[in-house]
């Protein structure tokens, strides 16, 4: 072997090291015949990428706008290197359709028979099908469709890339529910087209993602022709309830300080355990000057025990000061558990009544004081799920805290005489 020959073995040796042990590397490489490179996003999405492969973590969702380029990282450059990386490693990718995943199958397959020494992977002779196709040493990669037949098979990675085919889908209650029993997953990094305050990338507000493929100028001719909601959802990864909606969240205000004033920790009840339901008890104040602030949010999952110890723990928590707001359910048996629930509260100030009249209409009264900036929230960690709430209702999943709210605030406006005003206490839950 000449020196010439010895320098390229090493020199190739040296690559496949690199190529295997870095995923930034490999992606350099494999698309350096495209005349492409990546961007600032894509390293982001290239590190968190190597996070979920290391370990760091075991979910992972990645939200960027169209044409972002998240699909060539995440389904196709990563899936090679994962498979070569873990030897004997099992890859299940799904999509809203089939069809959709077997093409990113043909891409891996394809990625993997460009570069197979490099990577050390061999495909096995007898696996043909683009979309589904095992490795010789073990190991494979099965494509489907979302909800599609996947029982059975073992994952040491799953890919979900599009699980929502259309709008139309997006809107259903019943198909985000399918889709979310059939995977469950936590939001990790979000990446708008348009960065916003503590952006992951360290960028200004206002700056485009990837200015070199699609500048400010262009994405806002994209927000001006799709409108804010569809471009909220797409690009900006906040989907935005239609326009229509009862409650302007953009108007209730996250503070830091509690607000003096009488308060009432107002209820609503789950019809059954188990139902999907939540009991919810939402203490409201009100000050003097006739503005409202929601201090605490409590909500639970549970038999008619755990209700009850909720109930009566967070009466306690409250202090007496505090009065409370209960649902009274029409039927000797609504009056009933109000009576129980009124004697474990015993020392407190109860009241109680049955509800009247569609939801959207007891939620008129607070959502008007909300839409004229006259309700805040005290910052906690319940907040993200209840104002998610509030700006979906009437049409969300779940409508349980706003009951409780429109309770809370019938309740404070409703209440014969001035009440004397005491400064609301409040521990973080």
């Amino acid at each position: 072997m000449t020196s010439l020959g010895r320098g390229a073995v090493l020199a190739e040796r040296r690559l496949r090291k690199r190529i295997r042990g870095d995923l930034l590397q490999w992606c350099r490489f494999a698309l350096a015949g495209q005349g492409l490179a990546p961007a600032r996003h894509h390293r982001l999405v290239i590190e968190e990428l190597e996070g979920l492969a290391a370990g760091k973590f075991d979910r992972l969702m990645l939200l960027l706008p169209p044409g972002s380029a998240k699909s060539t990282y995440a389904s196709l450059l990563f899936v090679p290197w994962f498979l070569a990386r873990f030897s004997g490693s099992h890859v299940i990718a799904a999509s809203h359709t089939a069809s959709l995943a077997w093409g990113f199958g043909r891409g891996v397959r394809g990625l993997i028979a460009a570069h197979r020494a490099r990577l050390g992977l061999v495909m096995d002779p007898a696996s043909r099908a683009a979309g589904r196709f095992g490795l010789v040493g073990g190991g494979s990669y099965f494509a489907t469709g979302v909800r599609g037949p996947i029982t059975g098979r073992r994952a040491d990675l799953v890919i979900v890339d599009d699980p929502v085919k259309s709008q139309r889908e997006a809107d259903s209650s019943a198909q985000r529910e399918h889709l979310w029993d059939w995977f469950r997953s936590e939001l990790v990094t979000r990446l708008p087209a348009l960065a916003e305050d503590g952006d992951a990338l360290g960028r200004a507000p206002g700056e485009a993602l990837w200015p070199e493929w699609e500048d400010v100028a262009a994405l806002e001719r994209k927000r001006l022709a799709l409108g804010e909601r569809v471009f909220g959802a797409l690009f900006q990864q906040a989907p935005r309830a239609p326009e229509g909606r009862l409650f302007q969240v953009k108007r209730i205000a996250v503070v830091g300080e509690a607000l003096a004033g009488v308060s009432v920790r107002a209820w609503d009840l789950a019809a059954s355990e188990g139902g999907g339901d939540w009991t919810v008890g939402v203490r409201l104040c009100r000050s003097g000057d006739g503005v409202f602030q929601v201090v605490d949010v409590v909500r639970l999952q549970g038999g008619p025990e755990a209700v009850v110890r909720a109930i009566r723990d967070t009466a306690v928590g409250d202090g007496r000061e505090v009065s409370i707001s209960l649902p009274q359910d029409p039927g000797q048996a609504g009056r009933a558990q109000v009576s129980f629930l009124t004697r474990e509260l015993a020392g407190f100030r109860v009241s109680s009544s049955p509800e009247s009249g569609a939801k959207a209409v007891r939620a008129m009264g607070v959502a008007s004081q909300a839409n004229a900036g006259n309700l805040s929230v005290l910052r906690g960690g319940w907040n993200r799920v209840f104002l998610e709430e509030v700006a979906d209702f009437p049409g969300g999943a779940k409508d349980d805290q706003v009951d409780a709210l429109s309770r809370g605030f019938s309740a404070l406006v409703d209440a014969p005489g001035p009440a004397r005003a005491v400064r609301a206490r409040w521990a973080e839950r």
